[in-house]
């Protein structure tokens, strides 16, 4: 499991969030929400250990990730960040490999085995008819997709991904979500996810962590986090949910009704 103890984060001397305190169970997705610029990222990249704890703990299977090596970290957690040009000059194909782990280098000799894994990342995430497409050309969209097809190559327990919607349109982000709910619950992968897209977050995650305006968190299950006043008090807007039926399954839609005034 993930295991967060009494975390303040924040960049320099600005400490923005305090004795936050939160565990996601293995195999759980948990989507952390907030307005913009709360502080999602941060709480990401400190979870991740890029940035500086400024208190507290981070466990990822009762390991501090304070003490685990860059290698070490790279096995075990995979992480998506939002979606920018690349530099490198690299295909589709060359930039996916690049996940297969933190040993393999850019000019590295691929076994078959992971050209292999390179062909069923793409095949699952629908990109096998860019492959050969160089990144540098791509939509925002599609190197969004790149970019999480090349953290599921080293096969992690944990997948960390920020904004991993953004950029998308309708199908790719249907794409996206999907993909998460299979590495959950058919890879018993732990997916924890920042989203601005309430709607995402009602219909598949476990659990929510809301970064509030008053520099409060709420953790728990969706239902008990996502309200319509949590959702007044922090989005200012005012929402209306309703169960839907489509095929043999039901849905929570979240309908958002007007705008709401402090």
């Amino acid at each position: 499991m993930i295991e967060v103890k009494n975390l303040s984060i924040g960049y320099d001397d600005n400490i923005i969030f305090k004795n936050i305190n939160f565990q996601i169970p293995t195999g759980s997705i948990c989507a952390i929400t907030g307005e913009n610029g709360i502080g999602k990222t941060t709480l990401l990249k400190t979870m991740l250990n890029l940035l500086k704890v400024k208190a507290g703990e981070i466990y990822f299977d009762q390991k501090n990730i304070a003490d685990l090596s860059f290698q070490e970290r790279g096995k075990l957690i995979a992480y998506v960040p939002q979606a920018k040009r690349p530099t490198m000059k690299l295909t589709v194909k060359q930039m996916v490999l690049l996940g297969r782990n933190p040993e393999l280098k850019m000019f590295h000799q691929p076994k078959k085995e992971d050209e292999d894994r390179v062909l069923k990342v793409l095949e699952q995430l629908q990109l096998l008819e860019i492959q050969d497409c160089f990144v540098d050309c791509l939509s925002g969209g599609q190197l969004q997709m790149v970019l999480l097809a090349r953290a599921l190559m080293c096969d992690p327990k944990y997948l960390i991904l920020d904004e991993p919607e953004s950029n998308l349109d309708l199908y790719h982000q249907r794409l996206i979500v999907e993909t998460i709910v299979y590495l959950s619950k058919q890879k018993n992968i732990t997916c924890v996810f920042n989203t601005h897209f309430l709607q995402h977050a009602y219909e598949i995650a476990d659990y929510v962590l809301l970064l509030k305006r008053d520099r409060e968190c709420i953790f728990g299950h969706v239902n008990h986090v996502l309200n319509d006043m949590t959702i007044r008090d922090n989005f200012r807007v005012i929402t209306k949910t309703q169960e839907i039926q489509y095929t043999d399954k039901k849905y929570q839609g979240l309908f958002v009704l007007d705008k709401y005034e402090m």
